[in-house]
């Protein structure tokens, strides 16, 4: 098991997190923990997520294919 945390930013919209969780789930990615942050003034979205994920490869396509979610400005290990 590999242990990671991931900072997405992203235009706020309906159906931003189920998009997200789809993804997450689809790679078999464990989400250990979540926590989200939107601001309405300036239609944003932070997402902090603790996964738990195969290995390390596992987790690189994981980030790719959030990155590839409309909306998405960045997705970074943090």
């Amino acid at each position: 098991e590999y242990r990671a945390s991931v900072r997405i930013s992203a235009l706020d919209r309906n159906g931003l997190l189920h998009d997200i969780t789809s993804v997450l789930a689809n790679e078999k990615a464990a989400v250990l923990q979540m926590d989200s942050e939107s601001d309405a003034q300036s239609q944003s979205a932070t997402i902090w997520l603790k996964l738990a994920v195969k290995n390390n490869q596992a987790l690189q396509k994981i980030i790719q294919h959030l990155r590839q979610l409309p909306g998405i400005e960045q997705v970074q290990r943090s």
